[in-house]
């Protein structure tokens, strides 16, 4: 998945695979929900402002809302990854913007997100199935050492690939979507 990552953070993914299908499971619920409805996908004609910083807040901001659904059995992370995908949806699928145009504004930064969104999903998700673990007696303790190790690791990785996506969604989507859109 990550090639050049430490290898504990290669296992961490690897060990959370269940999490990280849960939180694609739910993100494109939300695709769905978002691109049944026909209104949506309307603009309002404006672009965000295109600032690393802009950018890196609000995708930080996301991150968190994301990571607390750990100490809240989930409920904020499964709102937050529908919410997340019913957005996508709203600008790839349901927007009235050329085709073109959508993917000159989404391609730079989307691939980084998108993969952030997800293992940012995973980590407000880890504790919803270490516990499930538990209960199904597949493991001994309800929290292990390794479990919150692994929870750590994901949130950096989700953190490095959303600071990624940020400086990328300021400084070369601007670029690619002007040489697009003329």
């Amino acid at each position: 998945m990550f090639p050049s990552l430490p290898e504990s953070y290669r296992c961490a993914l690897a060990r959370s695979r269940s999490e990280l299908v849960a939180a694609l499971f739910f993100f494109l619920l939300g695709v769905i929900v978002g691109s049944s409805d026909p209104s949506a996908g309307a603009s309002s004609g404006t672009l965000p402002e295109f600032t690393v910083g802009y950018f890196i807040r609000h995708n930080t901001r996301v991150l968190f809302g994301l990571w607390l659904g750990a100490p809240l059995f989930g409920i904020p992370t499964i709102v937050g990854l529908i919410l997340n995908g019913t957005i996508f949806s709203n600008a790839v699928v349901t927007s009235h913007a050329p085709l073109t145009e959508r993917f000159a504004l989404l391609f730079p930064h989307a691939v980084f997100e998108l993969s952030g969104i997800l293992v940012a999903g995973s980590v407000g998700l880890k504790p919803v199935f270490t516990f499930g673990r538990y209960v199904r007696e597949k493991q001994s303790r309800p929290l292990e050492a390794l479990d919150v190790r692994d929870t750590l690791r994901l949130a950096i990785i989700s953190l490095v690939l959303i600071g990624v996506a940020g400086v990328l969604e300021a400084l070369v989507t601007p670029l690619v979507y002007q040489t697009v859109a003329g």
